[in-house]
């Protein structure tokens, strides 16, 4: 009974709704270019992080379909996938703040 009320709560729940990703979406990329780089050029950086993002939200299905026809499974591209997250995070702590750059 439990496990049919909760499945049944999961599908109507609002973290579920496709109108919330993108909204946090796009205010944690001004977030983050608002704390890491200086007012004069977050224009750009939003810009280029937004297009960026964007590109590969849009070009990532289709690799991951093509993917799967031509092996028959997503391992490789998960895998992938994983290590690209992984190297963008290492990437992204190498910026240096605003702090650094003012002294």
């Amino acid at each position: 009974m439990a496990i049919r009320w909760f499945k049944r709560r999961w599908r109507h729940s609002p973290s579920r709704c496709t109108g919330w990703r993108p909204a946090l979406r796009s205010t944690s990329f001004a977030y983050i270019a608002s704390r890491q780089f200086d007012r004069r050029v977050y224009g750009t950086v939003y810009a280029v992080a937004l297009s960026a993002f964007s590109l590969t939200a849009s070009v990532g299905p289709l690799l991951a379909a093509v993917y799967f026809d031509l092996s028959g499974g997503y391992n490789l591209f998960l895998l992938t996938a994983a290590f690209l997250v992984i190297l963008a995070t290492v990437l992204i702590s190498l910026v240096p703040t605003q702090n650094a750059c003012e002294s």
